[in-house]
Parts: C-alpha cells; structure tokens; sequence
C-alpha cells in the first residue's frame, strides 16, 4: 500500500528536498546559463577577431622563414617577369 502512494502520491518525506537544497539546485543552474551565455559571446568575438589574426600572424611567419617575398608585393600587380626575377633574388 505505501508503495502505491510513492507512485501516486508523489515523493516521500524522507527524500524530499530541503529548501536549501532547492535553492542551491537554482543557483547552480543560475550560474550555468550565465557561464554558457558568456562563453557563446567569447567565441563569438574570437571567431570574428582571433582567428583572423592569428591567420595573419601565421602567415606573415611562414613567409619570414621561407624566404620568398611579401604578399604586399604581389598586390602590387606586377608583372610575371619582374615577379620570377624578384623570386631568383631572393633565393641567391
């Protein structure tokens, strides 16, 4: 008979929350939707600013060590010959 009342009755009084414990149940969840909205934003702004400067960097790095000319040269719009010459230059 008790265990019909469990079911229909709802909880038992014993395993009941304490309304501490129901508070502190709401804080957390508080604090959990407030550190998820905060990380949307940071990878927000880090997906619209941090990944193209470290694109950027990255690339002004590897053309650093590889010793071949600046990408700013070729916007320039020269032509092919003076860009092949530009390249043997370097490479000496």
């Amino acid at each position: 008979m008790e265990r019909a009342k469990a079911a229909v009755g709802g909880v038992l009084q014993n395993e009941a929350l304490r309304r501490s414990e129901i508070w502190r149940s709401l804080g957390f969840l508080v604090c959990a939707v407030i550190s998820y909205l905060f990380a949307a934003k940071f990878m927000k702004i880090y997906r619209q600013v941090g990944i193209p400067y470290l694109r950027a960097k990255a690339h002004d790095y590897y053309e650093e060590l590889s010793g071949s000319i600046s990408s700013d040269i070729l916007d320039e719009g020269m032509d092919a010959r003076r860009l092949w010459a530009l390249t043997e230059e370097v490479r000496d």
